[in-house]
C-alpha cells in the first residue's frame, strides 16, 4: 500500500513539473489611444479557450498560458477589442482604439450598416429579448402588443392562430392593405406574422417614418417590422446555452352579457305546471310537449301593458354552453453553441391554443428552426437561417365572420330553450330549438356538424456570404425564399339542417376546397465602406436586390352529396363551380446610402434607390425612392 502511495505522489509530482515546463508568464499593460490613460477591467484571455484574467486597478496584467498558445484577445466596453499573436513575446504594451458605436443600443434597420441610436436621423423602435422575455406571446406578433409607442396590433377576429393587424402610426391609406412589410432574418415574409414563436426572437425593430421605409422601396409604404432571431453570437467560447420552456394554461371567457331573464307574453293559467318550457296563453300544446320542436297551434300575446316582467318557467346559460373554454399549452427546447469559429441555434416548439368556443381545436403549430453561422477565415465567413412551420386552424363551423353568426343567434335565444336537446332524427343540438323563433338556430348545432379546417406549411431560408474585403471595405451577398401552401376545407355533411320557409330541412351537403401556393425569393448583392477620417465617421453602402413573387390558388365549391358521409367531389350530385387564380411580380432595384457624422453631433445621411417594378405601368418602370 505504501508502494502505491509513493508511487501516485511521485506521478503527481512528476506531472506538476511537466505541466510546470509547458507554460510561460505573460505580462503587460492596456491602454486608451483617446488619452493613453491605463485601462482598469480589460479582459485578457488565450483565443480558443477559457483561460483569461483581467487589469489591476493601474491597467498591468499578468497570466500563465500554455506552451504553444498563439493568441491573446483584449476587450473592453467601449473599446475595439483586438486579437495579438504571442509567439515569444513575453511583455506586451497594448493600445486599445475607442469604438465609434461605443455602448448604445445598435439599430439595424432602415441605416446602411449598424447605427447607434443616438446617431439614427431616422425613425425606428426596438424592443429586445429582455422586454420580449417579459410576458411571452404566443407569436411575434402579439409580442409587439403594447411595447412600442406609434406600434398598433389588434386581432382581427379573435380566433386561435388569426392573424394580427399591425398599424405602424395609423392608417396610411384610404383603402387598400394598412399591413407594414414584415421582414424575418432577411426573408420578406407575404404571410402572417402569426407562424413565428416569439421564443426565437432576439429583437423586432419597426421602422416607423418615411425616410428609413424608403430603404425598403414600394412595398414598405405601410412601416416594416424587422424580425432578428437568435443564432448564439452572443456566447462565450465553447459555452452552450439549453433553453426549455413549458407553459399551461386555460382559455376562459372573461365576462358575459347580462340577458333578459324575464318576457312580455302572457302566461297560460297553469304556467308553472311544467318546469321544462315555459306555458303561454293562446298557444295549444301536444300531449307530452317537453320543449323545443313540436307542432304548436296559436301564437303567444303581449301583455297590454308590455312589460317585461313575466318570468320563464326556467333559465338555461347558454353564454357558459357555448363559452366552454380550452385549455393551452407551450412545450419549448432550443440549443445555442459557440465554439469561436461556428454558432448555432436549433430549436422545436409545440403550441396549441384551443380558443373558448364550444367543440372547435383552435391552433396548433409546430416550428423547427437551425440557425448556423461559421468564420471560413478572417475575411470570409457564411450564415444560413431555416425555418419550417407546420400549422393547423380549426374554425368555429357554420361561423358568419360578418353578420354576427353563431354569436347572434346565441343572443337572441330565449332562456328558458334547451340546446342541448335532440333534434326529430336524433341528431344531437335541436337545430330550431325555440318554437317562436324559426330563423334563430342553435348556435352549438352548427358548431359540432360542420367542420371547416386550414392546414398550413411554410419555409423560410436565409442564406449569406461575408468577404472582408479590407478592414474598411466588406461584401455581402444574400439569398433568402419563403415557401407557403394552405389548404382550406370545408364540409358540411348530407344530412346538415338548414331553414327553409321556417322549417328544417336537410341540406343535401357542401363541400368546399381551397389550395393556394405562394413561392418569393430574393437576391441581393451588397458593398459596404466604413472608415473614420479624422473627426469624420463615413459609412456607405450599394446594393444591388433582385425580387421575385409567384402565387397560385386553386377553389371548387360542391352541393347535394349522392352519396353520405364522403367529403369528396366525386360524391357530389349537384353542382361543382372552380376558380383558380396566379400572378407573378418581379422587381430590380439599384440604391446607394451615405452616412457621415462629425464630432457625434452633426449628422448627414442620404439615399437614393431605383425600383423596376413589374406592377408599374409599361412607361412608368422604373421609378426613384430617395431620402435625405
Amino acid at each position: 500500500m505504501k508502494k502505491i502511495m509513493l508511487l501516485a505522489a511521485f506521478v503527481f509530482i512528476l506531472s506538476g513539473q511537466l505541466l510546470y515546463a509547458q507554460t510561460k508568464d505573460l505580462s503587460g499593460v492596456v491602454s486608451s489611444s483617446e488619452d493613453g490613460s491605463t485601462v482598469p477591467g480589460a479582459s485578457i484571455m488565450v483565443k480558443g479557450t477559457t483561460l483569461g484574467t483581467i487589469t489591476d486597478i493601474d491597467g498591468n496584467f499578468n497570466l500563465k498560458v500554455p506552451e504553444g498558445s498563439k493568441t491573446l484577445v483584449v476587450s473592453f466596453v467601449g473599446l475595439k477589442s483586438v486579437e495579438l499573436p504571442i509567439g515569444n513575446q513575453t511583455t506586451f504594451k497594448i493600445t486599445l482604439e475607442p469604438d465609434i458605436f461605443g455602448i448604445d443600443e445598435v439599430i439595424i434597420s432602415g441605416v446602411s450598416s449598424d447605427t447607434p441610436r443616438k446617431k439614427l436621423s431616422v425613425s425606428v423602435g426596438r424592443i429586445s429579448e429582455k422586454e420580449l422575455k417579459e410576458v411571452p406571446a404566443s407569436s411575434a406578433a402579439g409580442a409587439l402588443q403594447g411595447k412600442m409607442a406609434g406600434v398598433t396590433v389588434t386581432a382581427s377576429t379573435g380566433e386561435p392562430g388569426s392573424s394580427s393587424t399591425i398599424l405602424v402610426r395609423g392608417a396610411t391609406q384610404l383603402s387598400g392593405s394598412q399591413s407594414p412589410l414584415i421582414i424575418v432574418d432577411g426573408v420578406q415574409m407575404q404571410g402572417t406574422l402569426a407562424d413565428i414563436n416569439v421564443d426565437d426572437v432576439e429583437s423586432i425593430e419597426v421602422v416607423k417614418g418615411a425616410s428609413a421605409s424608403a430603404l425598403y422601396g414600394s412595398q414598405a409604404g405601410n412601416g416594416v417590422v424587422v424580425v432578428t432571431t437568435k443564432r448564439g453570437k452572443g456566447l462565450g467560447n465553447g459555452e452552450t446555452l439549453v433553453t426549455l420552456r413549458n407553459e399551461y394554461g386555460v382559455n376562459r371567457v372573461a365576462g358575459t352579457y347580462d340577458l333578459a331573464q324575464s318576457h312580455a307574453f302572457v302566461l297560460a293559467d297553469d304556467w308553472q305546471s311544467t318546469k321544462s318550457y315555459t306555458k303561454f296563453a293562446n298557444v295549444t300544446y301536444p300531449t307530452g310537449y317537453a320543449g323545443g320542436s313540436g307542432e304548436l297551434t296559436g301564437n303567444p300575446i303581449i301583455k297590454a301593458d308590455h312589460y317585461m316582467d313575466n318570468p320563464y318557467a326556467l333559465y338555461h346559460n347558454h353564454q357558459e354552453e357555448l363559452y366552454t373554454g380550452s385549455d393551452f399549452y407551450t412545450n419549448y427546447v432550443s440549443i445555442q453553441n459557440n465554439n469561436g469559429s461556428t454558432n448555432f441555434l436549433a430549436s422545436f416548439e409545440n403550441y396549441h391554443s384551443g380558443g373558448i368556443v364550444f367543440d372547435t381545436n383552435g391552433y396548433s403549430r409546430n416550428s423547427y428552426r437551425i440557425n448556423i453561422d461559421h468564420r471560413i477565415s478572417d475575411k470570409f465567413s457564411v450564415s444560413a437561417s431555416n425555418l419550417f412551420v407546420k400549422a393547423k386552424q380549426n374554425f368555429p363551423g357554420g361561423d358568419s365572420k360578418y353578420n354576427g353568426g353563431i354569436f347572434f343567434n346565441l343572443l337572441l335565444t330565449s332562456p328558458d330553450v334547451d340546446l342541448l336537446g335532440d333534434n326529430p332524427d336524433g341528431q344531437p343540438y335541436d337545430y330550431v330549438p325555440d318554437p317562436w323563433q324559426a330563423t334563430t338556430t342553435n348556435p352549438l348545432y352548427n358548431l359540432w356538424k360542420q367542420q371547416d379546417n386550414l392546414e398550413r406549411d411554410r419555409f423560410l431560408g436565409s442564406y449569406t456570404l461575408n468577404y472582408n474585403i479590407t478592414s474598411d471595405l466588406k461584401f455581402k451577398a444574400d439569398y433568402s425564399f419563403e415557401s407557403t401552401s394552405n389548404v382550406n376545407t370545408y364540409f358540411a355533411p348530407f344530412d346538415t339542417y338548414t331553414t327553409s320557409s321556417g322549417s328544417a330541412i336537410y341540406s343535401e351537403g357542401q363541400y368546399y376546397k381551397y389550395s393556394s401556393k405562394l413561392f418569393s425569393e430574393r437576391a441581393q448583392a451588397n458593398l459596404f465602406y466604413s472608415k473614420s477620417l479624422g473627426d469624420i465617421n463615413v459609412r456607405a453602402k450599394a446594393s444591388y436586390l433582385y425580387e421575385n413573387e409567384e402565387y397560385q390558388s386553386f377553389s371548387a365549391t360542391g352541393y347535394d352529396f349522392g352519396v353520405k358521409k364522403v367529403p369528396s367531389f366525386d360524391a357530389i350530385k349537384g353542382n361543382i363551380s372552380a376558380t383558380s387564380y396566379q400572378s407573378q411580380i418581379v422587381a430590380n432595384n439599384v440604391f446607394g446610402i451615405l452616412y457621415l457624422d462629425y464630432k457625434d453631433k452633426y449628422i448627414f445621411d442620404g439615399m437614393y434607390r431605383y425600383d423596376g417594378s413589374s406592377l408599374f405601368g409599361e412607361n412608368e418602370r422604373w421609378q426613384p425612392y430617395y431620402r435625405v
